[in-house]
This record gives structure tokens, sequence and C-alpha cells, in this order.
């Protein structure tokens, strides 16, 4: 699933004086992953993370030409990967 994202849909998170890209470059380096910082999270390339926004695995925000993984995603992806190496093992 792709969303996309635009300065209105985040106006609840972008409150205060700052401008707004620099409001969105802290919503997303508190909220939100890169495709490179979520393959460094979870220890695989970014090409498997490509793959796995492709096949629906992770939803994907999109905010213009920049992707996005929401962190909480990322961690529920980590915890079910765990589960199922807990349940082979």
């Amino acid at each position: 699933m792709i969303t996309l994202l635009t300065s209105d849909s985040l106006s609840p998170i972008l409150t205060g004086s700052m401008s707004k890209p620099k409001q969105l470059r802290e919503v997303a380096d508190k909220d939100f992953l890169t495709v490179e910082e979520t393959a460094m999270e979870l220890g695989v390339k970014s090409n498997a993370i490509r793959n796995y926004l492709y096949e629906g695995k992770l939803p994907t925000y999109k905010f213009k030409t920049l992707t996005l993984i929401r962190r909480e995603d990322v961690e529920g992806w980590k915890q079910r990967q765990e589960r199922q190496k807990q349940r082979l093992s």
C-alpha cells in the first residue's frame, strides 16, 4: 500500500514556527525511515526493502520523490520475523 503524504495531511504534526521543509524532515526523522535506513534496521540490502514494498509487505508513504516507511511498521515487521524464527526452532 502506498500512501501519499502532503503537508496538509501532516498538519496536525506540523505546528510551531519552523519552516515546512524543516518540519517535514524532523517528522521523517522521528516517525519515518527511508528505504536505506529501513534496510540497515532490518539487516538486509535496500533492494530487498524495495522488493518488500513492491510486494506490499511493508506500507509505503510517499512525499513527492521521498519514499518513507513508518518506524512502527518496521518494528512490527521485526517482531513478526522473530516470532517466526522462534516457531521454526
